[in-house]
Formats: C-alpha cells, structure tokens, sequence
C-alpha cells in the first residue's frame, strides 16, 4: 500500500492499494505486446478504483520499474493518466514503493509490501 498525506484532497486520503501482474522479459528474450495489468484501489475511497494497462517492465538489478496508463477508472478524469510502479526487488517484496499517478507520487513510507508481480521473476 502506497499513500501520500502532502497531496491535496482528495488524494491526501487516498490508501492506495495496487495488484498487478506483469511479464518481465529476462535476458534477450522479447518482450510480450503487453507485458500485464494492475488494479489500483481503497477500500474506503471507491473513486480510486482504476484498471492499469503495463506498456513497459524493467528489472535492473534489483530496481524495478513498471509503466503503464489508466484504461478504466470509477474517476473519469484518471482515465489515460500514466501509472509509473517503481521499488528495490528484495526476495518477494519492493522496498521503498512508489507509484505515481499522473503527477501524483505515492510511496509505501519504507514498508515492504509483497506484490503478485515478483511471483513471475522466481517461477
């Protein structure tokens, strides 16, 4: 979970929850016409609720890095927003999350936060 209290409201009450399934291309391998998707969500802010569409993954050492935009949202003004996923890969946690929404950067605040994504990268 990511949040950011400095932002302006609404966003500032935002606890935002990210689920995402990405292909990760590892050595020379071509990567997939879509590498995956993410939902975004709250469980007490439903307006948060976004699908996310991955254009691109990257694993470089241990920093991963996921970009992708808003296909779906119950916000219609984050529709088309870009999503930028981004973490230090330790076993089958991120440290240090951030994602940013658009211009919106919310970060996990140093907690490690297990993400279905690393899943893929060991198996």
């Amino acid at each position: 979970m990511v949040w950011n209290r400095q932002l302006a409201a609404p966003m500032n009450d935002w606890l935002v929850r990210l689920d995402a399934k990405v292909e990760i291309p590892i050595g020379n391998a071509a990567p997939p016409a879509v590498p995956g998707f993410a939902t975004l969500g709250d469980d007490f802010h439903d307006p948060v609720g976004s699908h996310v569409e991955i254009h691109e993954a990257t694993l470089k050492g241990d920093q991963l890095t996921i970009n992708g935009a808003i296909t779906e949202s119950k916000t219609p003004g984050l529709v088309g927003q870009s999503v930028r996923i981004e973490g230090k890969v330790l076993g089958t946690s991120v440290q240090g999350l951030t994602v940013t929404i658009g211009t919106s950067a919310f970060t996990g605040a140093g907690l490690l936060v297990v993400i279905a994504i690393i899943a893929i990268l060991i198996g």
